[in-house]
């Protein structure tokens, strides 16, 4: 075994810069107004999906990190980046907020794809 390598080769346990990527989206969210989010639940919702994917990564399960964050967290914001305003799948429901989260979501999606 070399480094945070585990015998499969598996190395997601050293993504994210030690979870910066994920501590500065989480804060992106908390500081969202709440008219942003479709009812006041989803933000907190949001980011307990976001801290799953964490505990996934933790637990060295990568591939199911990445699906979460694709499909739990992502495709909840992902309207206005998909088709200029927020779709019914959004929890985000302002193009403006969604704006300041979705970039965020997209590079980590991008060091998970990575490994």
């Amino acid at each position: 075994m070399k480094g945070d390598q585990t015998d499969d080769g598996d190395q997601s346990g050293c993504l994210c810069k030690d979870h910066d990527d994920f501590r500065n989206l989480e804060i992106r969210i908390r500081t969202l107004p709440a008219t942003a989010f479709k009812n006041a639940n989803m933000q907190n919702n949001l980011i307990s999906k976001l801290n799953a994917v964490i505990v996934m990564i933790n637990a060295g399960d990568g591939t199911r990190a990445l699906n979460k964050l694709q499909n739990d967290v992502q495709a909840k914001t992902d309207g206005c980046a998909q088709i200029g305003a927020s779709d019914k799948n959004d929890w985000i429901i302002t193009c403006e907020a969604q704006a300041a989260v979705y970039s965020d979501i997209v590079s980590i999606l991008s060091e998970l794809k990575g490994l």
